[in-house]
C-alpha cells in the first residue's frame, strides 16, 4: 500500500513538471522592504529634519530606498508626542519610526528614545507642577526641543 501512494505520488509529481506554463500561472516577484536600512534612513532624515527646522526637507534618500514598495503613514495621537509610524504591507505590516512631534507642533521634531523620554519627563514634571495646564507644559516642551534642535544645529549633539 505503501509502495502505491508512493508511485501515485511519483506520477503526480512528473505530471506538475509536464505542463506548459501560462501566463496566470507566472507570479510576480514583490520587492521585499530592507527594514534595518529604513530605519537607519529614517532616522537619519528624522535627524537632519530636526536639525534644519523645515519639515520634510531630508527624506528623500528614505523615499527613493522604498519606492515601489506600498507604505502607510500612522500618527498617534497621545499627549504630549504623537509618534509617526511608516507600515509596509508588503512585509507583513512592519513598521518602522520616523520620530515623534508635539500634538499640533509639526516642526517640534524629536527622534531619538533619549529625546522622547526626556521630554515626557519634562512635561509630566510641569503637569505635576502646574496642575492640568496643558499650555504651560507645551511651551516647557516646545521650549526644549528648540534647544535640542539647536544643540544639533551648533554640533553639540
Amino acid at each position: 500500500m505503501i509502495f502505491r501512494l508512493a508511485l501515485v505520488g511519483i506520477g503526480a509529481l512528473g505530471l506538475v513538471g509536464c505542463g506548459e506554463v501560462k501566463e496566470a500561472d507566472s507570479v510576480e516577484a514583490v520587492a521585499m522592504p530592507d527594514l534595518v536600512k529604513l530605519q537607519q534612513l529614517a532616522d537619519k532624515a528624522c535627524l537632519c529634519e530636526m536639525r534644519a527646522g523645515v519639515e520634510g526637507q531630508c527624506w528623500d534618500a528614505f523615499e527613493q530606498a522604498h519606492e515601489g514598495i506600498p507604505a502607510t503613514g500612522f500618527g498617534s495621537a497621545s499627549a504630549p508626542l504623537s509618534f509617526e509610524t511608516i507600515c509596509f504591507s508588503e512585509a507583513g505590516s512592519q513598521c518602522v519610526s520616523a520620530g515623534a512631534r508635539l500634538v499640533d507642533q509639526s516642526l517640534s521634531l524629536v527622534c531619538t528614545d533619549e529625546q522622547v523620554n526626556e521630554i515626557e519627563a519634562l512635561y509630566d514634571r510641569v503637569m505635576g507642577e502646574n496642575g492640568p495646564q496643558t499650555q504651560v507644559a507645551d511651551t516647557a516642551a516646545r521650549e526644549r526641543i528648540a534647544e535640542m534642535s539647536a544643540a544639533l544645529r551648533s554640533g553639540k549633539d
